[in-house]
């Protein structure tokens, strides 16, 4: 062996390895470039959530309805990395399902589904109720009495999907006013699963409380008559569970970007 090579460092074949992989893990342009937005004013991820889910609430996106990264990109002017980001949110609230190898796509519960999640809100809704009828505050009335005023007016004007947030928002007030973050964070998921569920199975009903039993149920909170309350409440869910009806509409291709793209914040 020469002197010259008895000089030279050795390789550590570790580094070596190293260096491969990380040229291996550098994406490619394309990938680049899909990390990057659009537009610079492009829409906020609360704002293609809500979009997404008001289509599926509407069913202008049924159930069974797929959900291409790339379509919804292209109609929100979007990095894919972004609507990503709001599918899995949609998937965590049970709206949207990720099936291997196929993507994204609008759930499709069936009544065992609906009779599970009717079962579970009785059982977690019913303590909130007691222990707002035992300890509510003059100012968790005063925001109860607020928004069954705001649902009641969404509903005159024609608001559906506003309307439905309310009603939702009124279940998911006196949770949050009982004390307990666990159960409020439990009913927040129910509710959303609520909202596909009735919308599909009962779409003349679109997901809406009756405005009338949420009066009363608010009428018994406000006296603090806890068994009523609690009656009602109980009474209330389970009849939109049994007002409920298979309706559902055969699925065909819809155009993301023809539904989305003239939507702006």
């Amino acid at each position: 062996m020469s002197k010259d090579e008895t000089m030279k460092p050795k390789k550590d074949p570790a580094v070596g390895k190293a260096a491969t992989a990380r040229r291996k893990r550098e994406p490619e342009v394309s990938e680049e470039f899909d990390e990057l937005d659009v537009a610079d004013d492009s829409p906020s991820d609360t704002f293609m959530h809500s979009q997404i889910l008001a289509a599926i609430i509407e069913r202008r996106l049924p159930a069974g309805t797929k959900l291409p990264e790339e379509s919804l990109a292209q109609a929100f002017g979007v990095s894919r990395t972004r609507v990503r980001k709001v599918l899995n949110r949609l998937v965590l609230e049970k709206i949207v399902v990720l099936t291997r190898n196929k993507g994204a796509s609008v759930a499709e519960p069936d009544l065992n589904d609906l009779r599970e999640v009717f079962s579970a809100r009785r059982l977690v809704e019913v303590g909130p109720v007691r222990m707002l009828c035992q300890h509510a505050q003059r100012q968790q009335i005063d925001e109860l009495k607020q928004l069954v005023a705001q649902e009641e007016q969404a509903r005159l004007r024609g608001d559906t999907v506003s309307a439905l947030k309310l009603s939702g928002g009124f279940h998911l007030k006196i949770a949050q006013a009982a004390g307990n973050r666990i159960v409020a964070d439990l009913l927040g998921v129910l509710i959303s699963r609520t909202t596909l569920l009735v919308s599909d199975f009962h779409p003349d009903v679109r997901g809406l409380c009756d405005i009338h039993d949420h009066q009363r149920i608010f009428q018994a909170i406000e006296s603090g008559d806890a068994n009523v309350a609690v009656q009602l409440m109980d009474e209330h869910l389970l009849a939109i569970e049994q007002s409920t009806q298979r309706d559902r509409d055969q699925v065909n291709d819809i155009n993301l970007v023809e539904l989305f793209s003239q939507v702006r914040e």
